[in-house]
């Protein structure tokens, strides 16, 4: 009896062994990703390839392209043209015409949505922009139009005629006209009109970076952005209009939508309650 409780415990310790060696050999970012995922090993192995195999690269990966200027590469070490240091192991895409490049997270997660976890998986997205030197304005008077001048004419006048009708003289001597007659003229001069132009405060010169995620439906292969505004001092989150998955998304999608089981639970579970589609 004591040999079997010796032996059960010594399996005991052997099992609480190797769970701790492979738990310490596990990246603890992937190990925190994979804790809710129903298939834990298989959430480690692919996660960890990915971890090792994206994040460990020196050089980029852009899969027989020159530079991420002509294709989508896999960012090793360095800095982009931006000047900023690369978001190793994403995949990315600088685009110079418009000063800016974007990051695409290769590692999605699955949302939780209507209080279920399979349909829909959960992108990240970086997008760096340049940001030009703007000087601050002072306000600034001037003035508009010139010097204006209007006048009015006003007056008024009365004629009498007085005589005798009857008399042997002509008809002009026996009639006469007292007239009179006032007039006036009042002109207003006046000023141009002056105005203020507002400020402005300036910004200096560097480099913008704005996060942005994309929810992809499984079923019907399409994605929307979640979009966030300001709604009487409290953030709103929106789902954009639903659009074909396309380009490097795309491939992304695919797998992701076909090995969902292996992906990390996402913690955003805004939606977690929410029917987005029919």
């Amino acid at each position: 009896m004591y040999k079997s409780i010796f032996f059960t415990i010594v399996a005991l310790i052997k099992i609480t062994l190797t769970a701790q060696t492979v738990e310490a050999s596990v990246d603890p970012k992937v190990h925190k990703q994979c804790l809710n995922a129903k298939d834990y090993k298989g959430c480690i192995k692919i996660n960890s390839n990915q971890s090792q195999g994206y994040r460990n690269q020196e050089k980029d990966n852009c899969y027989g392209y020159k530079n991420a200027v002509e294709a989508w590469c896999l960012a090793g070490s360095g800095k982009d043209f931006l000047g900023e240091e690369k978001i190793k192991g994403w995949a990315y895409k600088e685009v110079p015409e418009h000063k800016m490049v974007l990051y695409i997270n290769p590692t999605l997660s699955q949302l939780k949505v209507d209080n279920s976890y399979g349909r829909y998986l959960i992108k990240t997205s970086i997008l760096r922009s340049f940001r030009e030197f703007i000087a601050d304005r002072p306000m600034q008077q001037t003035t508009v139009g010139g010097t204006k001048t209007d006048c009015s004419i006003s007056g008024y006048g009365s004629s009498n005629i007085y005589g005798d009708a009857f008399g042997d003289t002509g008809f002009n001597n026996r009639f006469r006209s007292l007239n009179n007659f006032y007039g006036s003229m009042k002109c207003n001069t006046s000023s141009p009109e002056t105005m203020w132009i507002p400020g402005q405060i300036g910004q200096s010169e560097g480099v913008d970076q704005d996060k942005y995620h994309d929810i992809i439906d499984c079923d019907k292969r399409e994605f929307a952005n979640i979009t966030s505004k300001i709604v009487s001092n409290k953030i709103v989150t929106q789902v954009s209009d639903w659009n074909p998955v396309k380009g490097v998304q795309e491939s992304l999608a695919s797998k992701g939508c076909k090995d969902y089981m292996l992906l990390p639970l996402s913690n955003n579970l805004e939606y977690a309650k929410v029917k987005l589609r029919d």
